[in-house]
């Protein structure tokens, strides 16, 4: 497969083309090698999503011209019911432990009550994964949590998982030391994690968000994972490949994975540990970010390590969760984030100034359609709701169609 050929790959399931939409010689080189930058080497200090910007201008040169020459044009919006955006929360599990000393040493970092409460050994401050669902779950939320495989005692954690799995939360693979760019280690681990928690695992994110382009991506593909939510920039809030999208990254020739990639936007130690923000501060960089993704209908990925919650810091991730409740959007699971962008990509035909499917789409698929000046709309089995510059369909069921006259 060439790089342009990936590109255009990317392009379709991204804008969410009809088949043959797009033809390739239509993609403008620079676009091509923006994109191929990206999923290569990336963009470790670029502060804007700079590639979401450039696929979006493209697409509304596309459009025009899809007006122009037919008459309309169609796009399968990118979340579930049309939302305007996409959340998930994810909490990685470094820790659940650490010697009263250490406790005592950083003392500073807790409330009293939590501090005493460590120290006598009555109710660990860092050991928070049962706390965190039961209240999420109270909010109406679910979120993933990447375990590793060999830092504590998973047989701790067995009555946990079950229990979080059967109310929806998700437990993924934290990647061991090595993981990122060592196949047997990584099998290793998702194999020690799997048999310890009697759990089938569906993602990863590595420790320390080790990554190698494009090494990484072709390890956890091969060991068999749905995605992966690793590619982030430890050190800086930045947009480290350019997206806020999920996107199959590709191999070393350009074959695009089965893997999905869920870019990271941003990890509490970066604002604490790294950039040394207070939490006022904090809060005001989590939501500029946010604020980024949404003008891009993208997809917000929020890592909040397990163990800081109760410190200082760590402890205004619920102030987040209230304010991103508060601003709608489709909110998931990591695995059900992929899923349902997995299902998005049902291929649908578009021919002659009419669309069908040739797969069934997935429940909650809204298509935005355009029409040129003096075309009209005609659909079967499907709910059309209108809006100033466009259409919102919604199929009711498997079998519908859509006819621009």
């Amino acid at each position: 497969m060439t790089k342009k050929e990936y590109v255009k790959h990317l392009l379709d399931d991204t804008l969410g083309l009809p088949l043959d939409s797009l033809v390739q010689d239509y993609i403008p080189g620079e676009l091509v090698d923006l994109v191929s930058q990206a999923v290569t080497e990336g963009f470790p200090m670029e502060t804007d999503p700079i590639v979401e910007r450039a696929l979006s201008r493209f697409d509304e040169e596309l459009e025009r011209a899809e007006l122009e020459q037919k008459g309309y044009s169609i796009r399968k919006m990118r979340w579930p019911r049309g939302a305007s955006h996409a959340v998930c929360l994810t909490h990685d599990v470094d820790n659940v432990g650490h010697p009263r000393s250490h406790l005592w040493r950083t003392r500073s970092r807790f409330g009293f009550l939590d501090l005493v409460l460590g120290l006598t050994g009555l109710r660990s401050p860092y050991d928070n994964v049962q706390m965190i669902t039961e209240r999420e779950k109270e909010k109406g939320v679910r979120s993933t949590f990447f375990f590793l495989s060999g830092n504590y005692d998973l047989n701790a954690f067995a009555e946990k998982s079950t229990w979080m799995t059967r109310n929806g939360f998700e437990i993924g693979l934290h990647g061991d030391f090595g993981t990122h760019s060592s196949m047997d280690a990584m099998l290793s681990a998702k194999l020690r994690l799997e048999s310890s928690l009697n759990i089938r695992v569906e993602g990863v994110r590595e420790h320390y968000l080790k990554f190698e382009f494009p090494i990484t991506w072709e390890i956890a593909d091969e060991a068999g994972f749905g995605y992966d939510a690793t590619v982030g920039q430890p050190d800086k809030l930045c947009y480290k490949v350019g997206l806020c999208s999920p996107f199959h990254p590709p191999s070393a020739t350009w074959r695009p994975l089965n893997l999905l990639e869920l870019p990271l936007t941003v990890m509490d130690t970066t604002l604490w540990g790294y950039l040394k923000l207070g939490e006022p501060e904090g809060f005001e960089a989590v939501m500029s970010m946010f604020d980024a993704v949404t003008r891009f209908k993208g997809l917000f990925v929020l890592l909040w390590h397990q163990e800081a919650i109760k410190m200082r810091g760590g402890r205004i991730y619920w102030r987040i969760v209230d304010e991103l409740l508060r601003r709608g959007g489709y909110l998931d699971t990591a695995s059900g984030i992929a899923g349902w962008w997995r299902s998005r990509g049902f291929p649908l035909k578009a021919e002659g100034g009419i669309v069908r499917p040739i797969a069934k789409p997935p429940q909650g698929l809204v298509m935005r359609v355009k029409l040129s000046q003096g075309a009209r709309l005609e659909s079967r089995n499907c709910s059309v709701e209108e809006r100033s510059e466009f259409l919102l369909v919604s199929p009711l069921g498997d079998e519908f169609e859509i006819k621009v006259i």
